[in-house]
């Protein structure tokens, strides 16, 4: 998975939140992976690192007492 589509599938998970939280979930993962490419790592590297969307999606809506995944 490359750094965009990652970015778009977490985007697309957060569909349920305000544009401006999704923002800004966006841009702390964004931030993230560029840190870790800083320290040496390649974008594969650093998506692995934080691990799988599916996963982190899952941790953003238990942050916020929502059950995942939602139901379409």
């Amino acid at each position: 998975m490359t750094r965009a589509t990652y970015l778009q599938t977490l985007k697309n998970g957060l569909f349920i939140f305000v544009e401006s939280y999704q923002q800004q979930k966006i841009l702390e993962v964004d931030e993230r992976i560029s840190s870790l490419m800083e320290q040496g790592k390649t974008e594969e590297e650093a998506l692995q690192a934080i691990g799988n969307v599916e996963d982190y999606l899952s941790v953003i809506y238990q942050e916020n007492h929502i059950t995942y995944p939602i139901s379409s």
